[in-house]
């Protein structure tokens, strides 16, 4: 049996998992002021504590809410609400079984990479042009909702090690050359995939590798 993932990564392969006309859960933000950030012990920036930021609160469901931390490099108030109300809109977007476990989101003026650790969410903003064209932001911020939400209780589960043993497959390159870090956030955009019926063409290639 062919063992090779079926796919490089699931981000990217399909733009309708989430759409952009899909209902979302935020859609105003409220501006709390020029603060300092937080020290987050496990910020996937480090250096981020400490610097000014522009803070603005959006409420979610069941009375949590979530923290926008945004870069002073985007030089002002007005566009740094721009840039929440780009990103808010989209974490309303995933399933609520992964936004609840967001509590902060941190958005960068530089560079292009996103990632995430126990309750937050970073997103470098370098890179939203080529994200949008792709079709790939509300796919990519569920991945790292994942991230954020679930891979404390299950990436590393005893029932989770056990399906990667007994399957030894893996959905994408990506997963596969990261099993502890990515296969759990890599499996969780095609699964939703097939869930919604959007992934009709590809659902017998992906039940054949991890859903047996």
């Amino acid at each position: 049996a062919d063992t090779n993932p079926p796919f490089d990564n699931t981000v990217y392969l399909e733009p309708d998992v989430i759409t952009a006309d899909d209902p979302t859960a935020f859609r105003t933000i409220i501006f709390e002021g020029e603060v300092t950030a937080e020290d987050y012990s496990d910020n996937c920036d480090e250096e981020f504590a400490g610097e000014e930021i522009y803070l603005y609160k959006e409420g979610k469901s069941r009375g949590q809410t979530v923290e926008f931390y945004i870069d002073a490099g985007f030089q002002s108030e007005r566009a740094a609400q721009d840039i929440a109300q780009i990103y808010a809109p989209i974490l309303g977007q995933v399933p609520h079984t992964l936004r609840r476990g967001v509590d902060v989101m941190i958005i960068r003026a530089e560079n292009e990479n996103w990632c995430a650790a126990t309750g937050q969410i970073e997103i470098e903003h370098g890179n939203y042009r080529e994200e949008l064209e792709d079709g790939a932001l509300e796919e990519a911020m569920m991945h790292e909702t994942v991230h954020a939400t679930l891979d404390d209780d299950h990436a590393s589960a005893a029932e989770w090690l056990d399906a990667q043993e007994r399957d030894g497959l893996f959905v994408s390159e990506y997963a596969m050359s990261l099993p502890d870090d990515e296969d759990l956030a890599e499996t969780f955009t095609a699964y939703y995939g097939v869930l919604r019926s959007n992934w009709l063409a590809y659902c017998v290639i992906i039940t054949a590798t991890v859903f047996c």
